[in-house]
């Protein structure tokens, strides 16, 4: 059985991933321009706070079952999350990064972060 960390990495990975490798279609779900221009109750801004509400949820099933640290605001964990995994998406988009070996770098380094926060408590997890 996959452990949380893992379960994460690949979250971030197919995330990063799908952005990489159709940046078309990234940057019509993400573009700045779609949003910037957007009514904010738009069918778009309901659609990103239902999926962050999803997430949430299974997150809070995934708690009960002391997959996750009790006291972890979900909410905001899950903004924070998408709003890293996005961040590192764009700076690959907007060519900050180019070289493959950043990919797993940069992943890498987002999971363990997240994980960190997300953890249930166990020695060292923090």
């Amino acid at each position: 059985m996959e452990d949380g960390r893992s379960r994460v990495y690949a979250v971030v990975r197919a995330y990063v991933n799908f952005a990489r490798n159709n940046p078309e279609y990234y940057q019509l779900m993400f573009g700045s321009k779609l949003w910037r221009y957007s009514e904010q109750d738009s069918v778009l801004a309901a659609a990103a706070r239902k999926l962050i509400d999803e997430d949430v949820e299974e997150l809070q099933s995934y708690q009960q079952l002391g997959g996750t640290r009790i006291d972890l605001d979900l909410h905001s964990y899950v903004e924070v999350f998408w709003g890293t995994i996005h961040g590192i998406c764009r700076l690959f988009l907007d060519g900050v990064y180019t070289d493959s070996a950043s990919v797993e770098r940069l992943c890498s380094a987002a999971t363990d972060m997240l994980w960190t926060q997300l953890a249930p408590d166990q020695e060292g997890s923090r």
